[in-house]
């Protein structure tokens, strides 16, 4: 993603500018202080990738400003939506993917990228200031989507939305394992806290 200055989101000052200046300050003021800060979001925001999976394709008009119908548009629908990765709703954040299944491929053709919920906010951003995303053209169901660097506040957000249940999550070892670190929710997890109201 190139980081545009208007971005509130993509800061194009590093975390050793911002310490040159508070080091500065603090040093200036209080020469007696040792200060201790803590790296927060920046260790963990690329830690993750979520993994999801195409489950509808179709084919949609594209229209002008007008109404008027100036070709189609290819859509395809994940197994993942702001259920499980929130913050592209809430604070339309982009999130980079690529179609894992087809690593070897040429990314050539747009497709607008959706979640699987009945809403019109579950639409994820598009590439270079457009709605669509560049996959290959043969990107279909049953094709697996990375969304990279999903880290940091992904699993705590996660809800079971619509009654989907909430993702699997795992971890990955020095040596190169997958080690799960939280199973998939089932249907009974989804109804665990219900209260059935006893008869009169």
């Amino acid at each position: 993603m190139t980081c545009h200055p208007s971005d509130y989101f993509c800061s194009l000052l590093t975390a050793a500018d911002y310490a040159e200046v508070v080091a500065g300050a603090v040093a200036a003021r209080r020469p007696d202080l040792a200060l201790f800060l803590e790296p927060g979001r920046s260790i963990a925001a690329t830690t993750a990738v979520l993994v999801a999976r195409v489950e509808n394709e179709k084919t949609k008009g594209r229209r002008d400003g007008m109404g008027r119908r100036i070709g189609d548009e290819r859509w395809v629908t994940v197994d993942a939506g702001f259920n499980t990765l929130l913050e592209h709703t809430n604070y339309a954040w982009y999130y980079r993917t690529v179609v894992a299944s087809r690593a070897g491929e040429q990314a050539d053709a747009e497709f607008r990228l959706a979640g699987p919920l009945c809403d019109g906010g579950d639409v994820f951003a598009g590439d270079a200031d457009s709605p669509y995303r560049r996959f290959p053209a043969a990107t279909g169901v049953g094709d697996v989507i990375a969304f990279l660097d999903a880290g940091a506040y992904t699993l705590e957000m996660m809800s079971p939305y619509n009654a989907r249940p909430t993702a699997a999550a795992f971890a990955v070892t020095a040596a190169g394992q997958l080690v799960p670190v939280r199973r998939r929710d089932t249907a009974e997890d989804l109804a665990a806290h219900d209260v059935v109201p006893a008869g009169d």
